[in-house]
């Protein structure tokens, strides 16, 4: 009987002892998830901000990152300027710290224009009040990244007749359309600017002038496309705006029109438009991207370029006098071919 009372005992016994050790268990220190210091702590920068290297050669696949540690996780943003171009690369996170893990960069960039050869700043911003005022690092860009596609035209040849301004009604500022370099190209060092004079329209007050560009010089050959399907190639360029309120642009595609393979006037039929752009956002550049079946072209048709032409056009109905139109101007850059997709910047 005594060996039964103890057999039962035992087993009470040991719950006892479970439910004690659970009791206790609340007064340790174990703590599931994050300690509060981590995020309601006071904000200290532990370790600067420090690029992986001081030079980067983004043509041959190098990247940059960048370190820093903070006292707890915050929200930040690091920003790369090019000193030069004034390109923006903007990289945000969430975390304690920066490493190659979260902040690498591969050249590309976040707002136009792309990175040069040149020296980059970059600056992290700390969203949290004991951060103070941005830190700053520098790194130096030996060669900037190459792009995807067939390259129509960047105009880094000035020299190579690719570009002909053609001013029917008289209204192009022909001192400033053409190749410049007035403001940081959208890539590289120059970009295509057509200018209007403003002030009384001679003739059509919509249509102000125009510049072919074509594949090479002397207006000779086909342009070569990277595919035949329309619904894969894209064409892309960048505009740039002044900041003028009316101003137009509208890109045209032209195609052999008699087998000799290159630009005869007259002769080469305009196949597709992208239709009047509004180029009057503050001043800056952005990217466009069409693919050819949606400005109409067939297969054939694109295997068959032989110029694209950039319009210069003014919003006629919008002129606060009729009589005195404003000047209408934006410039056009990095005019290329893609497979696929759009430019990715």
């Amino acid at each position: 009987m005594k060996g039964l009372i103890h057999y039962i005992l035992r087993p009470t016994a040991l719950l006892v002892m479970l439910l004690a050790f659970a009791s206790c268990s609340h007064e340790t220190s174990i703590v599931d998830g994050p300690l509060l210091t981590n995020r309601f702590g006071p904000f200290v920068q532990l370790e600067p901000l420090e690029a992986s290297v001081q030079t980067v050669d983004f043509a041959t696949g190098q990247r940059a990152s960048f370190t820093a540690v903070f006292s707890k996780e915050v929200e930040w943003t690091l920003e790369i300027r090019g000193d030069e171009s004034g390109a923006l690369k903007r990289i945000e996170g969430f975390s304690r710290e920066l490493n190659a893990e979260n902040s690498s960069w591969d050249g590309s960039t976040t707002e136009l224009p792309f990175f040069k050869a040149e020296t980059v700043t970059a600056s992290l911003i700390v969203d949290d009040p004991d951060a103070g005022d941005p830190v700053s690092t520098g790194l130096e860009v030996l060669s900037p990244r190459s792009y995807p596609g067939s390259l129509f035209a960047n105009f880094e040849a000035p020299d190579t007749r690719t570009a002909e301004v053609r001013d029917f009604e008289f209204d192009l500022n022909t001192t400033d359309t053409g190749v410049s370099s007035e403001v940081p190209a959208g890539e590289g060092n120059n970009f295509l600017l057509l200018r209007t004079n403003g002030g009384q329209p001679v003739a059509d007050a919509f249509f102000d002038g125009l510049v072919n560009i074509y594949p090479s010089e002397n207006r000779a050959g086909l342009f070569s496309i990277p595919s035949s399907i329309p619904e894969d190639i894209h064409l892309n360029f960048f505009l740039y705006s002044f900041g003028s309120p009316l101003s137009l642009a509208n890109i045209e595609i032209v195609v052999d029109g008699n087998g000799n393979e290159q630009y005869d006037e007259g002769t080469d039929p305009i196949v597709a438009a992208t239709g009047g752009i509004s180029v009057n956002w503050d001043a800056g550049w952005r990217a466009f991207s069409f693919t050819l079946a949606e400005l109409g072209l067939t297969e054939e048709q694109a295997g068959q370029i032989v110029a694209i032409r950039a319009i210069a056009l003014n919003q006629a109905d919008q002129q606060p006098d009729p009589n005195n139109h404003e000047v209408s101007e934006y410039g056009i850059d990095f005019i290329t071919f893609t497979v696929g997709g759009p430019l990715e910047l």
